[in-house]
């Protein structure tokens, strides 16, 4: 009698443990899709933006980090800078782009 109860509540554990991570699975998806970037096309460039719920949550015109106002050159420089800092807001930290940053995406700032 007691094993049994002991195999009961041992596959209660495993369904209670697996039931949670498929929950905490879903609620990661849900954050996921309800935060994205966009990338547009400017005079000049290009810029991004992060939107939650179809609301701007971070409009950037310009190349983060660099002293004064230049767009991003391409669609990809953009694409690669929006995605860093959606990854920062889902990881919850603050949506700071740093120079060195940029270096490790391989954006060339030298020539600003």
């Amino acid at each position: 009698m007691k094993i049994v109860k002991f195999v009961i509540a041992l596959a209660l554990l495993i369904g209670l443990s697996f039931i949670g991570k498929t929950v905490i699975e879903n609620v990661k998806q849900t954050e996921n899709q309800s935060l994205y970037t966009e990338v547009f096309k400017q005079d000049n460039g290009y810029g991004y933006q992060i939107l939650t719920n179809n609301k701007i949550l971070i409009k950037q015109n310009f190349i983060p980090a660099i002293q004064g106002e230049h767009p991003f050159k391409s669609k990809e420089e953009a694409v690669l800078v929006a995605e860093l800092v959606k990854k920062q807001l889902l990881e919850n930290k603050s949506p700071i782009v740093s120079t060195d940053d940029l270096s490790n995406l391989k954006i060339d700032t030298t020539k600003y």
